[in-house]
């Protein structure tokens, strides 16, 4: 969902069909060496972008309300 950051699903797709997996891959490996980045756990199943399942939860709760105000504000006046 968030990386390529905040794009929409279609040119997401295009851009990391760009990106090599291994470079895609380093989140997962920061999250096996050190666990999860926004808590910190180490025994917890890996979700996505370096996180946990309970955090990329809280993030995706808090990402679609947020996105969602931003674009309300930026949509042109007819």
């Amino acid at each position: 969902m968030l990386q390529p950051w905040f794009l929409p699903a279609r040119i997401m797709r295009i851009v990391r069909g760009l990106i090599p997996a291994d470079y895609r891959q380093r989140m997962h490996d920061y999250f096996n060496d050190y666990g999860c980045m926004r808590c910190g756990l180490l025994e917890v199943p890996y979700k996505s972008n370096g996180r946990c399942r309970a955090c990329m939860s809280i993030v995706y709760t808090r990402f679609e309300p947020s996105v969602n105000r931003r674009s309300a504000k930026r949509l042109p006046k007819c």
